[in-house]
């Protein structure tokens, strides 16, 4: 590998580590969000019965 081809590959591997972060807080996020939500829906069915 030449030294360009290196910089240009480390750059390429930064970005994808970044962009695979983005989408993990994404999915951790909506995750606790759909618990949230699914530990409530009890309490909501039973209000309204």
């Amino acid at each position: 590998m030449t030294y360009l081809s290196y910089i240009g590959y480390t750059l390429l591997t930064c970005v994808n580590t970044v962009r695979n972060k983005n989408a993990v807080e994404k999915v951790t996020k909506r995750n606790i969000i759909l618990r949230f939500v699914t530990q409530l829906n009890p309490a909501f069915a039973y209000n309204k019965s």
